[in-house]
């Protein structure tokens, strides 16, 4: 069987790097596409090869993909797209009929706002993997609220828990991590005090590594654009509390790697 994977950011590429082998393993071969979901500060060339696709990968136009009958050469679509481009994707197969390929929607992540906009979106999806069986509730509950059939649904779990984290022996020696969220907190007071709290963290207790994750470093891009990037926050909370503290650090190493050794005590 031909599977494409779909994806538009450098979480979704994650995920649908993260679930490809096990397709694999089944004796399908997968290809990968980006599709063009902005103009501009999509992805970057560093996050593609973070990824160990650097050049490699393709970059689609859904309509053209779909209007030229290409993706009908597919089995399934394992469709890693944010909201509008799974949208989009649907509406233009509508033409192939029953030619068109099966296709997966899953979530890089937790839903945490705009559910149903997400939901509603993914309708279309012959599956859609949701990340916990409170969010497959409230799909099958709106489906169920317009009269469309939810039983497409199925609680696959947290795809970002498919990289294997192995334990280190001496984990609990290991820093505590914090990993930026991009609008969570959202406002530039609310992440200003969260930036204040994390210095005054590390200085509280000095005998503790304290590394921050910023969400994205340099050149990279995001589905959801850091506003007021955690870094310059903690640089200026550490200047007006005296300094920075010595066992307080930024990270760019990949999560999986920092969970290896992350503190659990």
């Amino acid at each position: 069987m031909r599977i494409l994977a779909l994806a538009s950011y450098d979480s979704f590429l994650n995920i649908a790097g993260l679930i490809a082998p096990y397709f694999e393993r089944a004796g399908c071969k997968v290809e990968f596409a980006l599709v063009q979901a902005r103009r501009h500060e999509q992805i970057s060339e560093s996050q593609l090869e973070r990824h160990g696709f650097a050049s490699k990968i393709r970059w689609i136009d859904i309509e053209a993909f779909c209007g030229s009958g290409e993706i009908s050469g597919y089995d399934i679509v394992l469709s890693c797209l944010e909201g509008v481009s799974t949208r989009r994707l649907m509406h233009h197969l509508i033409q192939l009929g029953s030619s068109r390929p099966l296709v997966i929607s899953a979530y890089p992540g937790l839903v945490l706002r705009y559910a149903y906009d997400g939901f509603s979106m993914r309708t279309g999806s012959d599956l859609l993997w949701l990340n916990c069986e409170a969010d497959a509730e409230a799909y099958r509950a709106m489906c169920s609220a317009f009269g469309l059939d939810g039983s497409n649904a199925r609680v696959f779990g947290v795809g970002a828990l498919l990289e294997p984290v192995k334990r280190q022996p001496k984990a609990e020696s290991g820093p505590v991590v914090f990993f930026e969220q991009a609008v969570i907190p959202r406002y530039h007071d609310e992440r200003e005090f969260l930036a204040e709290q994390l210095v005054l963290l590390a200085k509280r207790f000095p005998g503790i590594d304290f590394a921050v994750k910023p969400r994205s470093i340099g050149g990279d891009a995001a589905l959801h654009r850091v506003q007021y990037p955690i870094e310059s926050l903690l640089k200026a909370a550490a200047e007006r509390q005296g300094g920075w503290p010595g066992n307080l650090s930024l990270t760019s190493e990949k999560a999986s790697v920092l969970l290896q050794r992350l503190r659990t005590a």
